[in-house]
């Protein structure tokens, strides 16, 4: 564009549009510079500008529990055995994450208890592993949440922080619904005794 300043002018303004995208993005920034002036003014020290676009539209994500892992029924087996719970990363992949959770409920039957994921830089999804740990005990239906607690955008400080991964409420918990098992209602049947009975017709 041009600008043009009339006899007694000392200011003017012009304005850049910054175009809505919903696109992820880290911080970009571009210069508006002026240059070919005419009519014997002269450009000075100030003659260019830089303007800063922060990340925006969640670049860092949005975590939370896949659809898939949001309620899971899982089995207490002779041995110990691993479930793995899915973790999304929406939106944007930018940086490298921590994700801290706890699981609440039932702590005897599920090992461990606590723990962090982690995700690397373009990784969208990440495993949450578990151990249904076997006991041995007769035990009902019993069940078990594993919640995100928090997320860590590595290497993000100060005001860039405002900017970080979060953690999406509506999928920040997955249930763990563990079977009855071990006949926890007892196993009825005939007594040895009377496997075999012999009975005597009436007269």
């Amino acid at each position: 564009g041009e600008l043009r300043f009339a006899p007694g002018d000392s200011e003017l303004e012009i304005a850049v549009n910054v175009l809505d995208d919903n696109i992820p993005e880290r911080e970009e920034y571009f210069r508006v510079a002026l240059k070919n002036p005419k009519g014997g003014a002269e450009i000075g020290f100030g003659g260019q500008v830089t303007v800063f676009i922060p990340t925006n539209d969640d670049a860092h994500g949005v975590i939370g529990f896949a659809q898939e892992s949001l309620y899971m029924e899982v089995e207490e087996l002779d041995q110990s055995n691993l479930i793995s719970l899915s973790v999304e990363r929406r939106r944007g992949t930018f940086g490298r994450l921590t994700v801290h959770w706890a699981a609440n409920g039932s702590l005897t039957d599920i090992f461990p208890t606590s723990g962090v994921v982690s995700f690397s830089e373009g990784q969208s999804v990440a495993a949450l592993t578990l151990s249904v740990v076997a006991d041995g005990v007769p035990e009902v239906r019993e069940h078990v949440t594993v919640s995100l607690l928090d997320v860590t955008t590595v290497g993000l400080e100060g005001p860039a922080l405002a900017e970080a991964a979060t953690v999406d409420p509506r999928r920040a918990h997955a249930l763990l619904s563990i079977l009855a098992n071990g006949s926890p209602y007892g196993v009825v049947g005939w007594h040895l005794d009377s496997l075999f009975t012999a009975a005597q017709e009436p007269e």
